[in-house]
C-alpha cells in the first residue's frame, strides 16, 4: 500500500502550485497593504484575509486531486500484485476476460466506483464552480 501513498503525495503538486500562485498574484494588492497599515503580521495577513479568499480555489485544486487519484489506473496496476489489494479501476478492469465479458456485472461496478465521486461533486459543487471561475472576472 506504500507504494501507491508515497507517489500520491508529490502526484500532480506542480499544477497545483501553478493553479494557487496564479490565484493568489491576482489578490489585489490593497487588501494586504490596508493590513499591514493596521498592523497585521504575515501570518494574520495569510490567515484573515488569503485564506478566506481562497477557499474556493483550494477546494478545486483538492477536488480535481482526488478524482485523478481516484480513476488512476496504469500506476496501481504496475505497483499491486494481490487481487484483494487492487484498486476500484484495477478490480473493474479484471472483470473483463479475454473471452468473455459480463455486461452486467461491468456497468454494476461502473456505476457503483462513480457513486462516491458524484457524491462528493455535489456537495462541493458550489466551492468548485466558484473556484474555477474565480480567475475569469476582473474587477
Amino acid at each position: 500500500r506504500w507504494a501507491l501513498f508515497f507517489p500520491y503525495i508529490s502526484y500532480g503538486q506542480v499544477f497545483a502550485v501553478f493553479i494557487l500562485r496564479t490565484f493568489f498574484a491576482g489578490i489585489a494588492d490593497d487588501l494586504i497593504d490596508a493590513a499591514r497599515i493596521d498592523g497585521s503580521g504575515h501570518l494574520r495577513i495569510y490567515f484573515t484575509i488569503i485564506l478566506p479568499l481562497s477557499k474556493p480555489i483550494i477546494g478545486t485544486v483538492a477536488l480535481m486531486r482526488v478524482i485523478t487519484i481516484w480513476n488512476d489506473f496504469i500506476w496501481p496496476l504496475v505497483v499491486m500484485s494481490q487481487k484483494k489489494m487492487f484498486t476500484i479501476t484495477v478490480g473493474l478492469a479484471y472483470l473483463t476476460s479475454e473471452y468473455k465479458v459480463e455486461y452486467g456485472q461491468s456497468f454494476a461496478g461502473y456505476v457503483i466506483a462513480s457513486l462516491p465521486l458524484l457524491v462528493l461533486f455535489l456537495f462541493t459543487m458550489k466551492t468548485f464552480v466558484r473556484g474555477i471561475t474565480s480567475g475569469a472576472l476582473k474587477a
